[in-house]
């Protein structure tokens, strides 16, 4: 990575379990305190009898508003009344937390979501209006490849 940072031998096992076990809706990955490396912090189970949104917006509401974290979400949305889905990586970088820190997740994100083949649309976000459900979903509305 430009970086110098690398990442832990956990994350791709678990990219896998969201992207083809379906096992995760998500994961929230974070810079390690000895700054070597991108470990998992939480892994974000489905949950059941709740609706794609609710579901999202629990998950994106546990993002601390001081710690910048890449937050990776098999996000469902419906469009043209069909039912989609799109890997998201959002990189959590809010306006609070430290510079150095906020230096050390951009120049991981793009060799971490090289790393990580799957990952459909990326979000920088700095504020929680950027990440919510509609802000996401018109992101990847606005990324979508018409044919």
């Amino acid at each position: 990575m430009a970086s110098g940072i690398g990442i832990d031998k956990d994350v791709g096992p678990a990219f896998q379990g969201l992207l083809v076990k379906r096992q995760y809706r998500g994961l929230v990955l974070k810079i390690s305190d000895d700054l070597t490396q991108i470990e998992i912090d939480q892994t974000l189970a489905p949950k059941e009898g709740t609706t794609a949104e609710a579901e999202y917006d629990s998950y994106a509401s546990m993002l601390n508003e001081n710690e910048c974290r890449y937050f990776i979400y098999d996000f469902e949305y419906v469009a043209s009344d069909i039912k989609k889905s799109r890997v998201v990586l959002i990189c959590w970088t809010p306006e609070s937390s430290k510079i150095k820190s906020k230096m050390m997740y951009a120049s991981s994100k793009i060799a971490l979501q090289g790393n990580l083949e799957g990952i459909q649309t990326m979000v920088q976000a700095t504020d929680t209006d950027e990440i919510t459900y509609e802000a996401v979903k018109a992101v990847i509305l606005n990324s979508a490849v018409s044919y």
